[in-house]
């Protein structure tokens, strides 16, 4: 081997040599500080940046059902709910309620063919008519509805809560008569068709009602109120003093009667008496 070649090697050697001598002070982390003994650095390190495809983010969805299975009944039904909320929601167009409704009522119509009993469904689809102003079929929905399950008694008084806002109180009170023979302790089914037989102008049926559920001088303090909403001040002042006769103690129709006399200076004050607000009826 002649001369040339010989430093050509030496020279090799040596370069290798001062690559494989660097120690970690000659190499720096990506964020300037020191790698730690025996820590890879560069391409082969764990802090190397991965090249290929981003990985797809996971996104987590609602469960499903099994494909071209239907939906349950409860479950269409108050998909509708939400459409008819959306619906008649304040400032929607007709342009934009109508496709609404009409989604609405036929979600109802494919839960009651799944399940003619759906008490959500009936219901739903009976306020959806009553909104429209088509009461005649709400009232069929009712009655259909208690047709198929006639032992639902709150579906009765749901009927007989939308007579009530109709001021229908003969038909109120026997929808609530209907409810409390399937439930007879029902507290809040008596005072309905305790107040909806007063709305009627039937004071004794009332009465006898309400005194199933409270004590007379709370009965008595209902009632005047019913008469003071329906402009007979005279007489529901008069309940109102029978209820304080009963107990002196009662202090909302002695608060009442206070407020009666100071609005009686101004007449035409009277009937403006925020109006009792009873349970079911609203």
């Amino acid at each position: 081997m002649d001369g040339r070649l010989i430093r050509l090697v030496l020279a090799a050697g040596l370069a290798v040599g001062a690559t494989g001598c660097r120690t970690n002070r000659d190499l720096k982390m990506p964020d300037g500080t020191l790698p730690k003994p025996g820590e890879r650095v560069g391409l082969f390190s764990k802090s190397a940046p991965k090249y290929g495809p981003p990985k797809e983010e996971v996104v987590e969805r609602a469960p499903r059902g099994k494909p071209g299975q239907p939906l349950k009944a409860d479950t269409e039904a108050a998909f509708a709910d939400a459409e008819i909320e959306s619906a008649f929601s304040e400032g929607k167009p007709a342009t934009e309620r109508d496709p609404l409704v009409d989604s609405a009522r036929q979600r109802y119509q494919k839960a009651l063919k799944q399940d003619p009993k759906c008490t959500a469904a009936l219901v739903g689809l009976a306020k959806l008519y009553t909104k429209i102003g088509d009461r005649g079929r709400a009232v069929q929905i009712y009655a259909e509805g208690l047709r198929q399950n006639p032992k639902d008694h709150e579906l009765a008084h749901k009927m007989a809560s939308m007579h009530a806002k109709a001021e229908e109180w003969q038909a109120a009170c026997e929808a609530c008569k209907i409810a409390i023979a399937i439930d007879p302790e029902n507290r809040t089914y008596h005072k309905t068709l305790g107040y909806c037989a007063a709305r009627a102008g039937q004071w004794d049926a009332a009465f006898e009602t309400l005194m199933r559920v409270m004590p007379e001088a709370d009965a008595r303090y209902f009632l005047g109120r019913v008469l003071i909403d329906a402009e007979r001040v005279a007489e529901g002042r008069q309940q109102l003093e029978m209820a304080i006769r009963k107990n002196p103690q009662h202090e909302a129709a002695t608060e009442l009667i206070a407020d009666l006399d100071a609005r009686m200076t101004v007449p035409s004050l009277v009937p403006q008496l925020a109006p009792i607000q009873q349970a079911g009826v609203r």
